[in-house]
């Protein structure tokens, strides 16, 4: 992706020609951010507390960059060997069923296991409208807990678009990705608390190891949408050094500007400017979980009226309405990281 880490990087001129593509207008995750009620003139700002809370609850010194996913993986190195291959269907389907939904009544379909050609990634998708009917696709050789947050997330996603009650024409995914990669963890975000872990598990780890392990992830997306929104207004910049710079201010990781360890990430080259999706997605859900546990109650062990309850103030609009109106009429006022922010301070606890 970044060849010799030159000029001629393919990355660099990947972004190149998507900026020239777009002629002045704003990015598309600008758009999308604006459509989920998130003003893109506070976005990267709202980023950068999300990274500058991570570094001040963590500790300070440098890391190289496999010590750093091996201490925010101690959660999963922890439970995992509870959840084999067989339980993850199981786990994945007994948890949604404690929260009032039915995944079988859905008709929320599964392809799971490996075979050859198969594509490794994992997605959600949908095809007949009256009724929906959901299909999960991902290849899973084992379990554990990651594979079972990733099956939660993507029968998040089905769970979403099978709560849709509108005209046919407005069938189908929300305006707002960030909306509908949010919603797709409301459920799968729980993994990481001692208290689901125990009830589901029969064993759990400390708080602050948990919610390490959450927000590792996000705080990697979060760079990333950093990262793509700088070479964007800067396509000549050098990705190592500009991800080199934030791995290191804000997560603490020892600079490795000689490795392009950034382009791990598929959508960076599939899809130019997605991660920022994820960024504001997490801003979005925080804010939802919390407003949820305020106005109806705390639903991680399970609540059979959750499903029925949130269906119909978040799920049933699809193109119908704006994301922003429904999102807004939801939280009782405008979007914030201020719910994100205090989840994630309770690492300090």
């Amino acid at each position: 992706m970044n060849g010799d880490g030159g000029d001629g990087s393919p990355y660099r001129r990947l972004i190149a020609l998507e900026v020239k593509g777009r002629e002045g207008a704003e990015p598309p995750a600008a758009a999308q951010a604006r459509a989920s009620g998130v003003p893109p003139d506070s976005l990267e700002r709202w980023l950068l507390a999300i990274l500058e809370t991570w570094r001040d609850a963590n500790a300070d010194s440098l890391v190289e960059p496999w010590d750093w996913y091996y201490e925010t993986g101690k959660t999963s190195r922890a439970l995992s060997p509870l959840i084999s291959r067989e339980r993850l269907s199981e786990l994945n389907q007994a948890v949604y069923q404690a929260l009032g939904a039915d995944l079988e009544a859905l008709r929320v379909h599964y392809d799971l296991d490996p075979r050859a050609g198969k594509t490794p990634v994992a997605f959600a998708t949908f095809g007949g409208r009256a009724p929906i009917e959901s299909w999960i696709f991902a290849t899973y050789r084992a379990g554990g807990l990651d594979n079972l947050n990733e099956l939660l997330h993507e029968t998040g996603h089905a769970a979403h678009i099978a709560a849709i009650r509108t005209r046919p024409a407005f069938t189908d995914w929300p305006d707002s990705d960030p909306f509908t990669e949010a919603v797709a963890d409301f459920v799968a975000l729980d993994v990481y608390e001692p208290a689901w872990q125990q009830h589901w598990l029969g064993d759990s780890v400390p708080l602050a190891d948990g919610l390490r392990a959450r927000y590792g992830g996000i705080v990697l997306d979060v760079a990333w949408a950093l990262l793509e929104a700088r070479m964007q207004r800067d396509p000549g910049a050098d990705p190592n050094q500009v991800w080199t710079g934030l791995t290191r201010d804000y997560l603490r990781i020892r600079p490795r500007p000689e490795l392009s360890w950034w382009a791990m990430r598929g959508q960076l080259v599939d899809a130019p400017g997605y991660m920022m999706n994820y960024a504001a997605g997490a801003i979005l859900i925080a804010a939802i979980r919390a407003r949820t546990k305020e106005v109806h109650g705390p639903f991680a062990t399970g609540d059979p009226s959750w499903y029925r309850w949130v269906g119909p103030r978040l799920f049933r609009f699809g193109l119908q309405r704006p994301t922003r109106e429904v999102i807004e009429e939801f939280l009782g006022g405008p979007v914030s990281p201020a719910a994100l922010l205090a989840d994630m301070r309770r690492m300090r606890r």
